[in-house]
Parts: structure tokens; sequence; C-alpha cells
């Protein structure tokens, strides 16, 4: 899985660069790594029930229109649909790339807050991932 993503990211990455040509061969690279993390996200899902935040990264929401985005992206780029190629792009990053970040960031900066200031109490509210999620999924068009 770590191969597949890093060769599909540093591909899309040297594509950017070089020629967007590179861009669908760094797709067709990335896209196999989805189905191949599942099976671990599911066993770390079964067997830590006590980790939310991990369990909410790997089993929600975000991940199919991740998915989603990547072959939008590439159906756009192949058949030279523009508009395919925007959709692509909000779909992964207001669908996929804001939540996972926004996670992680919810449990990471607590933790690194503790761990620098003083009587700092860590806050994780509960909330925050679900209010997160109707905040993306509802928020109108700005364009």
């Amino acid at each position: 899985m770590f191969a597949l993503l890093f060769g599909g990211i540093l591909l899309f990455t040297a594509g950017l660069v070089l020629d967007r040509r590179i861009i669908v061969l760094a797709l067709l690279l990335f896209l196999p790594a989805g189905p191949v993390r599942w099976p671990a996200c599911y066993r770390l899902y079964r067997t830590r029930p006590e980790t939310w935040s991990a369990r909410t990264v790997c089993s929600t929401w975000h991940w199919p229109p991740g998915c989603w985005a990547s072959r939008v992206f590439l159906g756009g780029r192949a058949h030279r649909l523009r508009a395919a190629v925007r959709l692509a792009r909000e779909l992964g990053l207001w669908l996929f790339l804001v939540p996972v970040v926004f996670l992680v960031s919810h449990r990471m900066i607590p933790f690194f807050s503790q761990s620098a200031l003083m009587n700092y109490i860590m806050v994780r509210p509960a909330w925050g991932p679900s209010l997160m999620a109707v905040c993306v999924t509802a928020m109108p068009d700005s364009n």
C-alpha cells in the first residue's frame, strides 16, 4: 500500500512539473492503494474500539469521495473534460482532504499542546468531527 501511494504521489508531482500525461500514470498507480488499505483499516476499526479518532479516520464517509475524486479526475484528463477535473478538485478537497486534515488535527493539536503547555487540560470535543462533517457536506457552492 505504501509503495502504491508514495509512487503515485511522486509520479503525480513529477507530472505537474514535467508532463501532464504522467499524471494519468500516477493515478493508475495510486488508485489500487484504496482497496489494499481497506482490510488494514478494517482490522484497526475492529480491534481498537477505544480509539474513536483512529476509527473515524479509517472507516467513515470521506474515503469513498476521495476515491471518486481520483477516478473523476482520471476520466476528466483522459477525455479532456474540464468540468470533470473541476468536480474532482472540489470532491477531493471538501469531502476528502478537509475531513482528514480536521480529524488528524482534532486528535494531534490537543496532544501536542498538552505536552508543550504547563497545566493544559486536553479538550477534544466528541461532537467536533460530526459538526465538521455536517458543515463540509452542507456548505453551499461558492462559485
